[in-house]
């Protein structure tokens, strides 16, 4: 068996906050609108990711996010009916 991933050169978004300490409005927003998307996405789909953090948003060379770490994921919705989701 193969597993082909897609290469996020960059690492964690969570080094270069960590590193940096602040980024411009603009970048920020950038950033940002990125996860929303991204998440927006995810629930779209009818999974709830439930472990996100800045360790888990991948840089590509581009500056472009990646959502990673879906161990905690779990299914919010099948069709149309809707679950609750509960975690301790």
């Amino acid at each position: 068996m193969y597993v082909a991933l897609e290469l996020v050169d960059k690492g964690e978004l969570f080094d270069y906050i960590h590193i940096k300490r602040a980024f411009s409005e603009k970048i920020c927003s950038s950033l940002f609108f990125q996860v929303l998307k991204g998440y927006n996405h995810i629930r779209s789909k009818g999974y709830c990711h439930l472990d996100l953090k800045l360790e888990n948003i991948l840089v590509d060379s581009e500056w472009n996010l990646r959502i990673s770490d879906f161990g905690f994921a779990k299914i919010s919705r099948n069709k149309n009916k809707h679950y609750k989701l509960n975690s301790y």
